[in-house]
């Protein structure tokens, strides 16, 4: 019954609308141009991967302009001046974690990372560096993805970085910018091209820098020359300087077991619907085979090489996919997933559209929510969203913070069901998907009627208009959590019958 009503109640919203008043190796991430996607918005899909039990907490942060802020204290203990604005902001947080948040800014700036280990080793910090905050204090002050970049160029060059290397992926309504940063003082920026997509497993993917063209590159100054020092470029035999060449970490074993390269080529072929040799020196970016949704990149961040020789499963008949000797996209360490859309001509709170997977996507929905309409729905996140600088840090890397009331979050149930669905995952994974999978799509299906309501009823009363979308929001997770009631019958179905 309830996957039979479905459809009809996603669709009614339109209607309602217009008539009523971890690892070393982690993460993956694909940032999509706006003349790459088929209504025009900038894309950026990203699955956050993370050793550990960790409770993912999520909170909408409203802006703040403060009369005195204290100085933030930084990674090393370094007092820091930030200023007294402080944008909106959702905030996907992996506690404990210090390289792991997602954040997408009321002014339409989305971020996410991914760990990239150097060939850096030297230490170059003033008072003890930067890394855990940069991403925090960039959401807070950017006004665009360029405007990221800047930011957190300024922040390196302060302070220096004191991870191994990342690849910080900043998305805006027009445009997505690769900043990549190791070690230190040393970083470069690459604009995507507005017809191609990218995609970054745990390897730097910019090769080339134009440092003439300041539109589409930037850098830290004197990177070249560092890295001629080094000796890890040599301008008379290597030809143009290539930043991934110079400063990833060497890669240790077989190209198809070194954890990245795999997952790299499966994205590049899926998105750009073409063959690469996985031996060779996979792009920075290709032109996708058609025209790229939301539901392209979900179906990337889920996959698990299905249909190549790199299936070590056998269509699932030989284990679960997520605990291979393959690394693949989507696996057993991803603890959640995200699809950020940012259009430009949709008017706000349109504009920005989120799609989250509370957990691992392969058994668990990508539901749609617009941040900008309001509160986030209850069972989401726990914890004051008001800002405050250091009680954040505290509640963050406070282990057990939040313990007392993960129990009550949609996402503990999701996990339970993902961790139910591994003891037989060949057996259970497509049971979970067929109740999943309706939700999914009803709900994808229903998005433009409402988009078009919500702007009908807007021209006559905004406030019923966000009200009612606000609606939604909560509606959709609503949806969520009566799926799963359906699933915990068929696991529960299954248990009894291997008795």
């Amino acid at each position: 019954m309830f996957r039979s009503a479905l459809l009809t109640l996603v669709l009614a919203w339109g209607a309602l609308l217009s008539g009523a008043p971890a690892a070393a190796a982690e993460c993956y991430t694909i940032l999509v141009g706006r003349d790459a996607s088929a209504d025009g918005s900038v894309l950026i899909g990203h699955n956050e991967d993370d050793a550990g039990d960790i409770v993912v907490n999520l909170r909408r942060v409203p802006a703040r302009t403060y009369a005195a802020r204290p100085p933030v204290i930084l990674d090393g203990g370094a007092r820091h001046d930030a200023g007294p604005r402080v944008n909106g902001f959702l905030w996907i947080e992996a506690t404990t974690q210090t390289f792991a948040d997602v954040f997408v800014t009321d002014s339409g700036v989305a971020m996410v990372s991914n760990s990239c280990p150097s060939r850096e080793q030297d230490d170059d910090f003033t008072q003890g560096g930067i890394a855990y905050l940069l991403r925090r204090l960039v959401a807070e002050q950017a006004v665009s993805a360029r405007d990221a970049v800047r930011l957190a160029g300024e922040l390196v060059a302060q302070y220096g970085y004191t991870g191994s290397g990342r690849t910080y992926c900043f998305a805006d309504r027009r445009e997505g910018w690769l900043f990549c940063v190791v070690r230190g003082r040393h970083w470069a920026a690459r604009r995507v091209p507005d017809d191609q997509v990218v995609v970054i497993p745990n390897r730097f993917v910019i090769h080339e820098v134009d440092f003439a063209d300041d539109r589409n590159f930037a850098a830290s100054p004197g990177l070249v020359d560092y890295a001629t020092r080094r000796g890890w470029y040599d301008p008379a035999t290597d030809g143009a300087f290539d930043f991934a060449r110079a400063f990833n970490a060497l890669r240790d074993g077989p190209v198809l077991q070194d954890g990245n390269t795999l997952r790299h080529w499966r994205g590049l072929a899926l998105l750009g619907n073409r063959a690469f040799d996985v031996q060779d020196r996979l792009p920075f970016c290709v032109a996708p085979g058609r025209k790229l949704e939301p539901a392209d990149l979900m179906l990337v961040l889920r996959d698990h090489y299905e249909g190549t020789p790199h299936d070590v499963t056998a269509g699932y008949r030989e284990g679960s996919p997520n605990h291979t000797r393959l690394r693949t996209i989507c696996t057993d360490a991803t603890i959640h997933a995200t699809v950020v859309r940012l259009h430009e001509a949709l008017p706000e709170p349109l504009s920005i559209l989120v799609y989250l997977s509370l957990g691992r996507p392969d058994t668990a929905p990508f539901l749609p929510f617009y941040p900008l309409a309001g509160d986030l729905p209850e069972g989401l996140g726990l914890g004051d969203p008001r800002h405050d600088d250091a009680r954040f840090t505290r509640e963050h890397f406070q282990d057990g913070a939040f313990e007392d009331g993960r129990d009550g979050l949609l996402i503990t149930r999701a996990v339970a069901t993902q961790r139910a669905v591994e003891q037989d995952y060949g057996k259970l994974a497509p049971r979970v998907r067929a109740v999943l999978d309706p939700l999914e799509r009803a709900l994808q299906l229903g998005l433009p009627a409402l988009q078009q309501a919500y702007r009908d009823l807007a021209a006559r009363d905004p406030d019923a208009a966000r009200t009612h979308l606000l609606a939604f929001n909560h509606g959709s997770f609503a949806l969520a959590r009566r799926a799963y009631g359906e699933i915990d019958a068929i696991l529960g179905a299954a248990d009894e019958g291997s008795h």
